[in-house]
């Protein structure tokens, strides 16, 4: 049974037993503790999973908070956020044992080797591919110091001093290299580390435009972002009047009968609606003669835009010392002109390799159900630091 503690609490810090409310030195550069893990950081937590499953290597709770706490580029969390999200992002556990096993959930093994027949199909039959993808940053996007300007001398302080506001970066190519012309800089405020112009409203309208770049018949990679899965039709909830789910029932020739209660008639609606989920991007490209192919959840390893935008904000970061957004909007247009198609070449074969990684992985997994791989989620000794954990959490 959980115990929750008051958020002020006595605690350690080198052995040293200090006050409630006092806070604990934090090293020069050391990251804040359970920020928020948005899809990004998610995407990197199960590229750090996979990377010992590609290995055949069980991983523990341990090693995988070390490579997460390690990377200057994700948030530090405590070992209970990491189960958590672990969960959240589709690993499964039997805690039954002392040893825990730790796999994909079903769902995301059938989605993901679903994906990957589909696009060695189209790669068969010659299809043209294209990945696309939204990032952003800050003004303060830069290496950890900048002795070129005087007032403002680093990231953090640019952070502290300067505008919340940041830049969505969209874009998307091919082995062929960047779609000409097709390049979305849009200024945003940030709120929670991601930027909330990017919508439904807004993605569609720059999808609109590159729709008519792309060759005939082509794919469109794209992940499962809220904006990219915009409905073309409302489905009855819960939360809808009794009226309107018997015409939506009615429209879609599902039979109900008129002394069904509300909740007989939502599970009907939940029992049916696959049938009738579309989106409005995938009707969109389909009438542009075009196919959308989704990534699984968190798959962002799959996607080798990824592999350019890694590039491009390393290209940022070097070069911004001057920490303002018009100043990094130019530097971003210059690190998009400095991945060349050779290096998208490189990006799609390197993730044509991990696309035949996963896809042993995935029958390995089916293969090998009674030994699959073990991870130790914390014995009884750490019991104590999870409590601790989880009212920090």
């Amino acid at each position: 049974m959980a115990v929750y503690r008051a958020k002020k609490q006595w605690h350690t810090s080198g052995g040293v037993l200090e006050s409630p409310g006092k806070k604990r030195p934090r090293k020069s550069g050391a990251k804040k503790r359970n920020a928020k893990c948005n899809s990004v950081t998610c995407c990197a937590i199960r590229a750090i999973v996979h990377k010992y499953f590609f290995k055949n290597e069980p991983p523990t709770l341990k090693e995988i908070l070390r490579d997460v706490n390690g990377d200057p580029e994700l948030p530090c969390i405590s070992k209970t956020t990491l189960h958590r999200v672990l969960k959240e992002i589709g690993f499964a556990y039997d805690r039954q044992h002392k040893y825990s096993t730790l796999t994909d959930k079903p769902e995301i093994i059938a989605w993901r080797h679903r994906y990957l027949r589909q696009i060695r199909q189209f790669r068969s039959e010659g299809r043209k591919i294209f990945f696309l993808d939204e990032t952003w940053m800050k003004a303060g996007h830069t290496v950890s110091t900048c002795g070129q300007d005087q007032t403002v001398k680093s990231a953090k302080e640019a952070f502290l001093k300067g505008s919340p506001s940041g830049l969505i970066c969209a874009h998307c190519g091919s082995e062929q290299g960047f779609v000409e012309d097709a390049l979305l800089l849009l200024e945003a405020k940030m709120a929670d580390s991601y930027p909330q112009e990017m919508n439904g409203d807004n993605f569609e309208q720059w999808f609109t435009e590159l729709l008519p770049k792309l060759p005939p018949a082509s794919v469109i990679v794209m992940d499962n972002a809220s904006y990219h899965s915009v409905r073309s039709e409302k489905i009855p909830t819960a939360a809808s009047e009794k009226d309107t789910i018997r015409t939506w029932l009615t429209e879609k020739g599902i039979s109900w009968e008129p002394e069904q209660v509300k909740p007989e008639l939502i599970l009907l609606v939940q029992r049916e609606k696959h049938k009738f989920i579309r989106y409005r991007t995938d009707e969109m490209a389909a009438a542009a003669g075009h196919q959308v192919l989704r990534l699984p959840p968190y798959h962002a390893e799959l996607n080798p835009i990824e592999l350019a935008w890694s590039q491009i904000k390393e290209h940022v970061a070097r070069n911004n010392t001057i920490l303002k957004l018009n100043n990094v909007r130019e530097l971003f247009k210059e690190g998009v002109r400095a991945v060349t198609p050779a290096m998208w070449t490189s990006f799609v074969q390197q993730v044509i390799e991990k696309e035949r990684q996963f896809w042993d992985l995935d029958l390995f997994q089916e293969n090998n159900e009674s030994s699959l791989l073990k991870i130790h989620l914390w014995s009884a000794s750490d019991s104590d630091s999870s409590e601790s954990e989880e009212s920090s959490d």
